[in-house]
């Protein structure tokens, strides 16, 4: 059996350091044990001990684990040739053409690979591995729209923050270096032709702003 007040004892040394070599019966130590019996009841109290029992019997997986996804330049390339072909598209994108499209660029990646890849090693671009990568990307095959994913007052003030930090930021260089930076592609395209959902954010992922 845990002998509870040894524990804290030793868990008082450890916070602080300072009573590390203190004696038992000190006024500082035994002040700090009080507080850590403090501390222990509140805690015992507020049920959070039973609360982190509960959600460590919940499996889950954290955010970015499990398997890693193979020939990432084909999913990049298959992003990027439904961003070029959304803008000329008055209407849905069919799914069959899109997976004809990724089955074309698996194939020429697989021709530039400098060894061949076993046949159980390879792919199967199923309707999964489409959602996946749709997912992952937050493009959708609907009809595009120019509608903005913030509302207009969401806008107003991210438009006036971004106009400050370019202020700030040639005003620093200005003075510094005697010179104004180039700014390139200063959010280029704020408006969400593609994307399957509202998100927070201006721009496309993966595009430069």
């Amino acid at each position: 059996m845990v002998n509870l007040k040894s524990y804290k004892s030793k868990a008082v040394r450890e916070f602080f350091p300072s009573l590390k070599n203190a004696k038992n019966d000190s006024l500082e130590f035994r002040k700090a044990l009080q507080l850590a019996n403090r501390c222990l009841k509140k805690y015992e109290e507020s049920g959070a001990e039973q609360e982190l029992e509960e959600k460590s019997k919940i499996k889950y997986r954290e955010p970015g684990a499990g398997r890693k996804h193979t020939a990432l330049e084909v999913r990049q390339a298959a992003f990027e040739w439904i961003i070029d072909v959304r803008g000329s598209l008055k209407g849905r994108l069919p799914k069959k053409l899109f997976k004809l499209k990724c089955e074309e660029l698996y194939e020429n990646w697989l021709k530039s690979q400098p060894e061949e890849i076993p046949e159980d090693k390879k792919i199967k671009l199923s309707n999964h591995w489409v959602a996946d990568l749709m997912k992952e990307y937050g493009v959708s095959l609907n009809k595009p729209n120019k509608r903005f994913a913030l509302s207009k007052s969401e806008r107003k003030i991210r438009i006036v923050e971004f106009l400050q930090n370019v202020w700030r930021i040639r005003f620093y260089f200005q003075t510094k270096f005697g010179k104004q930076p180039l700014i390139i592609n200063g959010d280029q395209m704020p408006l969400h032709r593609n994307e399957s959902a509202a998100s927070k954010t201006m721009t496309l992922k993966g595009f430069d702003t």
